[in-house]
């Protein structure tokens, strides 16, 4: 594949005005990227476009509470994971599927795009194809099933039609923006998420809510895990306690902690925790298909505390204030859009490290100070006026030394891992030598054998030619006896009637062979 970094820029047009206009968009990603997604769905929506998203299994939940007017086609496919054998068969089955609804225009959402995003674009020729321009994908992450597929694609260099161009660590929501205003070829002001609330929302909520001992308005939404794609996000434990004491005591503001299956260990250890302090806090584990009373419970919370994470955006767009903490992985592009908001991080050189942190654990999570998310909640639940806070901590020069201590554990552990892997290298490479000298020897010993066939044949070649010789000679000396004996001349006459003789029989046997002629 070309390096797509010498793609030739091509401006993105505004989409023709038709309200039979079919958009596609693909969205492999998560529900955080959905929600960030919502006022570009509805924008084109709006215009009259039919749209339809196609996404993972379990995430078309979310869709209606976007934009009712959505349409869905969901895959099985994990795009971030490359060991599915039946990837090429499922990819075929959604691209028929999306064949189906005819698409004029064909987006590729995500600005980090999949081996998928782009093995599905480039079945697309007569479509028009729209994606952002993307110099750090000098390949696409190619999934072997796929590489090999005998399905014909477009060279990189004309995998799109019109490209949008973002700086990379520009904000999600400015990225949907410029991808929003180059379909549509004109500017908007504001881009903010929302999700509207519904009667069967609130109704979630109303069930929930005295089961959980928790009234309206008067409890926050704790979300300290957020290690569903991240394992290394969750905020420490003995910290988020103590903001659970401050909300307590100063506040009198139980919380929620919410999360997923694989979280409720870490959730059980913070409530442990706060129970042994006399800290009061609920606990509700949550499935993808919980997402209505996941909604309801942040709708009627006066607050979420917690990670960066899918319900965080969630609660930026139901209008609930958010409290955050932040590490460097993707920063900024996932601060929220909320009206009223503070987010905290330490940062560091290493910010933008995609989450594959070098560290033996990440000091721009670890090392921001509680007090700083006390006197945040002290401010976002105050009067106030709304705003959106960042607190991007002390100078990086600070956590110098520390670093590379930290740094020291982690590396020594990747230094083993690649001895280990040299390892592996060199006894492949003893065994390829092994089956190399093994190869070389059958090689040498069929040489051996061609030599002598072929020297056996050359003897053979010379005693033909030595018959052949024999018998000219011989030839020689038999017409020089008929001319002796005085019947060279009568053995030469004999000789050309049995010739002619043969040539009238051969004829005879010819014409009999071909049958009678046709009349």
């Amino acid at each position: 594949m070309q390096n797509r970094s010498k793609l030739k820029w091509r401006k993105a047009l505004p989409l023709p005005s038709s309200d039979k206009k079919s958009i596609v968009i693909l969205s492999f990603d998560t529900l955080g990227d959905l929600v960030l997604r919502q006022p570009l769905f509805t924008s084109l929506l709006d215009e009259g476009y039919s749209t339809t998203v196609i996404l993972r299994r379990n995430y078309e939940r979310i869709l209606p509470l976007l934009d009712r007017r959505l349409k869905a086609i969901t895959t099985k496919i994990h795009p971030y994971q490359l060991d599915n054998p039946e990837v090429l068969h499922q990819a075929k089955e959604l691209y028929q599927k999306i064949a189906d609804v005819q698409p004029d225009t064909l987006v590729s959402a995500p600005y980090n795009r999949t081996y998928l995003d782009d093995w599905l674009v480039a079945q697309f020729r007569k479509s028009d194809r729209v994606g952002f321009f993307n110099p750090a994908l000098s390949e696409s992450p190619r999934d072997p099933f796929l590489a090999n597929s005998d399905t014909e694609s477009i060279p990189s260099s004309e995998l799109f039609t019109r490209l949008v161009q973002v700086a990379e660590d520009s904000h999600e929501g400015v990225k949907n923006q410029s991808l929003l205003e180059a379909l549509l070829g004109k500017p908007f002001k504001e881009y903010r998420p929302t999700i509207k609330v519904t009667a069967d929302l609130e109704r979630q909520a109303e069930e929930l809510l005295p089961k959980l001992k928790l009234k309206p308005g008067r409890y926050v939404l704790g979300c300290p895990a957020g290690t569903a794609h991240v394992p290394i996000k969750f905020w420490p434990e003995d910290d988020y306690v103590e903001l659970l004491a401050h909300l307590q005591d100063k506040h009198q503001l139980p919380v929620l902690l919410t999360g997923l299956p694989e979280e409720s260990s870490f959730l059980e250890r913070v409530a442990g925790k706060a129970k042994k302090r006399g800290i009061a806090c609920q606990r509700w584990i949550g499935l993808p298909e919980d997402l209505v009373s996941l909604l309801g419970l942040i709708r009627h919370s006066c607050l979420y505390l917690g990670t960066d994470s899918g319900p965080m955006h969630l609660a930026a767009a139901l209008d609930v204030p958010v409290v955050a903490l932040f590490g460097g992985g993707t920063w900024p592009r996932f601060l929220p859009l909320a009206r009223r908001s503070f987010v905290a991080t330490q940062e560091i050189a290493c910010f933008g490290c995609n989450w594959d942190c070098w560290l033996d654990e990440p000091i721009c999570i670890r090392k921001v100070p509680a007090q700083k998310f006390q006197d945040a909640l002290d401010w976002i639940l105050g009067s106030a006026k709304d705003e959106r806070r960042v607190d991007r901590g002390e100078k990086p020069e600070k956590f110098s030394e520390e670093i590379i201590q930290r740094a020291v554990p982690r590396t020594r552990a990747r230094i083993g891992g690649l001895h280990t892997q040299l390892h592996g290298l060199a006894v492949d490479r003893a065994a390829s030598i092994r089956r190399m000298d093994e190869m070389a020897a059958k090689l040498e010993a069929s040489e051996a054998d061609r030599k002598a066939r072929l020297e056996a044949f050359l003897g053979l070649q010379w005693q033909i030619t030595e018959l052949a010789t024999t018998k000219a000679s011989l030839k020689r000396v038999a017409a020089a006896v008929a001319r002796r004996l005085g019947i060279f001349h009568f053995l030469k006459r004999r000789q050309q009637r049995l010739e002619r003789v043969y040539d009238v029989l051969y004829r005879m046997v010819s014409r009999a062979q071909e049958g009678p002629p046709e009349k």
